[in-house]
């Protein structure tokens, strides 16, 4: 059976149309182990090497030559992508066992509190005298003078030894968390200079004290 049509001249117009078609297309056709387009001319890949095919085998010098760079510049733009994408990280240096700087600024005014009688220390002052302690440490050219002192009360039943005995309460616990004794004095003043009245409980607790004097080593 005939596939054409019967009529002559719908089948010459079928014929035309499909030659129009085939030249339009370009044709791939082999040379030397290359595939070569309607032109003539070898078919470069997206890296601008040439097509080959299955009887190639060795290119020739333009081929290598157009390639090569390209090649070179797609390896060039992996490497970019790559270098981009590695997050920065700054390097620290971390210096272990670090001691921190010695605070240039004198503590607090330091007041030693006693019970009635007593030669011992409260907490809340053996706390302070913590502080004084580390302060005396990292600063070797201040001394301490401390000054106790007693109450109204005190100095007529004990005497002024009580004074004494407080002061020397406080040097030994400096002495006891690293401080030097040749860097410490102490000074019993007994009952002199009371802060607040002797008359009154208050008054005779704020007397019972021991003070700091920081002096520089001459």
């Amino acid at each position: 059976m005939n596939k054409y049509p019967k009529n002559n001249h719908l089948k010459t117009l079928f014929m035309t149309t499909i030659l129009s078609a085939m030249a339009a297309a370009p044709i791939a056709t082999m040379a030397g182990g290359y595939i070569l387009d309607s032109d003539g001319k070898i078919i470069k890949d997206q890296f601008g090497g040439c097509s080959r095919d299955s009887d190639w085998k060795e290119d020739i010098a333009s081929c290598r030559q157009s390639a090569e760079p390209a090649m070179a510049q797609v390896a060039q733009n992996a490497s970019s992508v790559q270098t981009q994408a590695q997050p920065e990280i700054k390097k620290r240096a971390v210096i272990l066992g670090m001691v921190p700087a010695a605070s240039k600024r004198s503590p607090k005014p330091f007041v030693g509190r006693f019970d009635s009688g007593e030669s011992d220390l409260t907490l809340i002052s053996l706390s302070q005298l913590d502080t004084y302690a580390r302060y005396l440490k990292q600063h070797a050219t201040k001394k301490l003078v401390v000054r106790g002192y007693v109450d109204g009360v005190e100095i007529a039943k004990l005497g002024s030894k009580l004074s004494e005995q407080r002061a020397q309460a406080v040097k030994a616990y400096l002495i006891q968390k690293g401080v030097a004794a040749e860097r410490i004095a102490i000074v019993a003043m007994g009952d002199k200079s009371p802060i607040a009245d002797n008359a009154t409980p208050e008054g005779r607790s704020d007397n019972r004290r021991v003070v700091f004097e920081l002096v520089s080593a001459g």
